[in-house]
């Protein structure tokens, strides 16, 4: 199948699920068009130019356009065996990226806004393991029928694994606030709520202590150490912290960043990691 066709097959899947503009872009020194609404006529009039890009070495992306709401999430990172129990279970589309590894689109119940569709992803990457980094709301995803020329992917062409047009997800209970802490990582099933909900968090303290539960899940479940993301997490949240006026001075911000992520670190039984 040619990029062309495996791109028809990626807008029809988009486009029973109530999407009509996209964002196609080419990452070339920053990603060219990234903003620029097309339609679907469009974007297919722009397949050539990525086409022409993706063999002189750059990566082709694609996502609903910005500045609407869509009635769809995304999840990044995700092995073909988890990505078809979801698929089995939900109107989705599967995109191998590269081998054993998959991205994945799926329907909601109701339009969601950018701020809406970060916090379903932040609660369902908790849920099944996926990228914690890939939650924005607004992420792009790989454009099928394209090489993978991130280095070790071996130009892998980009493929849709699976499309299904099965019950798409109610978001409601990942956009409750939580009233406890999560349960330890792993312990949930695939898009299941648990009890003490897993939507956005109270504070801004709260959530980046969740977000720290999900990156550290996420790299133990792909048999990473989770010490090595300390001292990223570390010098985040640090960030995080002196950008809204949190702590008076950086020093005070590391202390609170450390103290995050050593609550997380002990929440997952990782305590014994120094940072």
């Amino acid at each position: 199948m040619g990029h062309k066709e495996a791109m028809a097959s990626m807008l029809d899947w988009f486009q029973n699920a109530s999407v009509d503009s996209w964002n196609f872009s080419v990452l070339d020194k920053g990603m060219l068009g990234h903003e620029r609404p097309r339609d679907r006529s469009e974007v297919e009039r722009s397949l050539g130019w990525g086409w022409v890009k993706n063999q002189t070495g750059h990566d082709v992306y694609i996502r609903p356009a910005r500045g609407r709401g869509w009635p769809i999430v995304f999840l990044d990172d995700i092995s073909p065996r988890k990505a078809r129990g979801i698929a089995k279970k939900y109107g989705a589309m599967i995109v191998e990226t590269s081998h054993e590894n998959c991205q994945c689109w799926i329907r909601v119940t109701r339009p969601l806004s950018e701020t809406e569709r970060a916090a379903v992803q932040r609660a369902l990457v908790s849920l099944v393991g996926a990228d914690p980094m890939s939650v924005s709301g607004d992420h792009f995803g790989r454009a099928v029928g394209y090489c993978n020329r991130k280095k070790g992917r071996d130009n892998f062409v980009v493929r849709v694994l699976l499309a299904t047009d099965g019950a798409a997800v109610d978001p409601t209970p990942h956009l409750v606030e939580p009233s406890v802490l999560p349960a330890p990582w792993g312990r949930r099933a695939v898009f299941t709520p648990s009890p003490c909900g897993v939507g956005g968090a109270k504070s801004e303290s709260e959530r980046e202590y969740r977000y720290c539960l999900a990156r550290l899940g996420w790299a133990k479940s792909k048999g990473r150490d989770p010490a090595r993301e300390f001292t990223y997490l570390v010098a985040n949240l640090a960030d995080r912290a002196v950008e809204r006026g949190k702590r008076k001075t950086r020093a005070e911000a590391f202390l609170y960043a450390e103290k995050t992520v050593l609550r997380a670190a002990a929440q997952m039984g990782l305590s014994s990691y120094p940072l």
